[in-house]
């Protein structure tokens, strides 16, 4: 079994039930996990995918309001610890700081709930668009380009008038360009750049993203540049934007090569 289908049928494995998958065939689970146990390329991959979960989780943001809540039980509790002899005057007063406190704890929920309601749907959107990438890039593994050519500046001109944006490539990115073509992305236009040999594939996907919100809570920083990056049915994604543009990387090579790759754009 080869070192993709291996990568697949595990992936698909782990994510039968958090994705709704079918039920990858029990064989070639077992043929992938064989694979796996001989293949130290395999092992790096999967090993890397786990490194970098685990920088992700570190980097999630803790919740604002705890330390806020946590504030307001200890007030209370000291609250209702007050002699039974305390003045009436002292408890109105007390009564309207626990009032105020209350408010300022519904409003500091309010705010918490809009900026993790705005997550979800970013993290929603980029779940959709990695999707859609993932697809394309698969639909296209056979090197299918509607412009052949490994110059830059050659590919560059032919997108000129087909997508409404510019674009440019760097002439040294650290794998062979092959081509690109045009496809459409949730129904806009993108230009899709291929590179690498058939054994490993990339996929450069450039589109406007003027509208596009990456999820803040799970992007990494690579040389100060923000990226997404995600993986889907076996493939992995990096995704980033500059100056208006939206780029995504797609291939099954390792998630850390794919990101150190991304650098060169």
């Amino acid at each position: 079994m080869q070192c993709s289908s291996a990568r697949k049928h595990l992936y698909r494995a782990e994510q039968t039930s958090s994705e709704s998958l079918s039920h990858p065939v029990a064989a070639e689970v077992a043929r992938a996990e064989a694979h796996l146990e001989s293949c130290a390329d395999c092992r790096e991959f999967f090993g890397s995918e786990e490194r970098l979960k685990a920088l992700l989780r570190t980097r999630a943001p803790r919740e604002v309001a705890s330390a806020v809540l946590r504030e307001q039980v200890l007030s209370r509790l000291a609250e209702e610890r007050r002699p039974a002899g305390a003045s009436h005057l002292g408890r109105i007063i007390g009564s309207r700081r626990v009032a105020w406190a209350s408010v300022a704890l519904l409003m500091i929920a309010v705010l918490a709930g809009g900026f993790w309601l705005r997550s979800q749907r970013s993290d929603r959107a980029s779940q959709r668009l990695t999707s859609v990438l993932v697809d394309d890039h698969a639909r296209y593994l056979s090197g299918e380009t509607e412009v052949t050519s490994t110059d830059p500046e050659t590919v560059q001109a032919w997108f000129r008038g087909k997508v409404d944006f510019s674009f440019r490539l760097p002439k040294e990115g650290g794998l062979t360009l092959i081509g690109g073509r045009l496809c459409y992305l949730q129904n806009r236009r993108a230009a899709l750049l291929l590179y690498g040999p058939p054994a490993q594939r990339v996929s450069l996907f450039i589109l406007d993203g003027s509208d596009v919100d990456l999820p803040q809570e799970r992007i990494v920083k690579l040389d100060e540049r923000p990226c997404l990056v995600e993986t889907k049915k076996g493939y992995n994604v990096v995704m980033w934007k500059e100056r208006g543009l939206l780029y995504g990387m797609v291939s099954d090579m390792r998630s850390a090569d794919l990101l150190q790759l991304s650098t060169r754009f």
